[in-house]
């Protein structure tokens, strides 16, 4: 795969929100993207961070057809894996709780392949690290052939809101 990055588009979460919609950045320019998900220091933190991608009219594609695999890593512990096939959301897109002494997670990063192919399945691979005890790495797919242009982040926790953040997306050249 190429390595080079193009900058597409960067955008805020704004403090307290419920869900967050970052819309336009899958485009015929590009096949793979690479997503940043920069936590701030600041509001009430989610716990994880589910997602859904969006068709080419910005609607939420809630089928139940995403699959997550995620192996959660303990430092110092066992590690755990989790599948979660046939789901309505790709389940813990991101790892966001934050050091609970700094209230600062580590960046999260995702590369996303094919999302807007309408001839192929949209694949994703991450990984993050939450605080200094625990990390993450996880692959997912939606398994129908929809040509998606935005993702809408949604909590995992009920009634968790999201920190100031920063979400930056680049095309894979």
């Amino acid at each position: 795969m190429a390595t080079n990055l193009e900058f597409i588009k960067s955008q805020t979460v704004v403090e307290n929100s419920s869900s967050f919609i970052i819309t336009d950045i899958f485009s015929a320019k590009y096949d793979n993207y690479y997503l940043t998900f920069d936590v701030g220091q600041t509001g009430v933190a989610a716990t994880n961070i589910n997602a859904r991608l969006l068709d080419s009219s910005n609607t939420e594609i809630s089928n139940a057809n995403y699959d997550t695999a995620i192996l959660g890593m303990n430092f110092g512990s066992a590690f755990d894996e989790w599948r979660q096939p046939n789901q309505t959301t790709i389940k813990y897109f991101f790892l966001v709780t934050g050091d609970t002494a700094t209230g600062r997670a580590s960046p999260s990063s995702v590369f996303i392949y094919n999302p807007f192919s309408s001839s192929s399945y949209t694949f994703l691979q991450g990984q993050s690290v939450r605080s200094t005890s625990y990390g993450g790495k996880g692959i997912a797919v939606l398994k129908e052939t929809t040509s998606c242009t935005g993702i809408k982040f949604i909590p995992e926790n009920g009634g968790a809101t999201f920190r100031t953040s920063k979400i930056s997306v680049y095309g894979v050249k």
